[in-house]
């Protein structure tokens, strides 16, 4: 017979999501009860699972970012890279990552253009001779 086996894990961490039963193929006898492989219930109707609201609270997210990496050219047109990740901040102060969908505002750049340094020409002026 088929039966309601304990819960899937709700698929949001915040701002409401679901969370099914797993509907699994189960043998009763005498007073015991055990998972067997689904094929042999092929011949019963297999029902929905259940399905209840989880994780209503409102989400607590910002956008994180690291420091921006050095220059990728110490002369002349380079590239600059960072992680951003959204994170969600639990009761006891704890960051976790939550989905992007979840955080405000559009994500932060994860790279940008820059320029090294190195090969800026300096011009000075001296003192002129004679």
């Amino acid at each position: 017979m088929w039966t309601h086996a304990g819960w899937e894990d709700c698929n949001a961490t915040c701002g409401g999501g679901e969370r099914k039963t797993t509907v699994s193929c189960t043998k009763i006898t005498s007073k015991n009860t055990s998972i067997v492989d689904n094929r042999k219930c092929k011949s019963l109707t297999k029902p929905e699972p259940q399905i209840r609201k989880c994780n209503e609270q409102p989400c607590q997210t910002r956008w994180m970012m690291t420091e921006w990496t050095t220059c990728s050219r110490t002369c002349g047109k380079g590239v600059q890279s960072r992680q951003v990740a959204c994170t969600q901040q639990l009761n006891n102060g704890t960051l976790i990552r939550a989905w992007e969908r979840d955080c405000l505002g559009p994500k932060p750049a994860t790279a940008q253009r820059c320029e090294g340094q190195d090969c800026m020409t300096v011009w000075e002026a001296g003192v002129w001779s004679e």
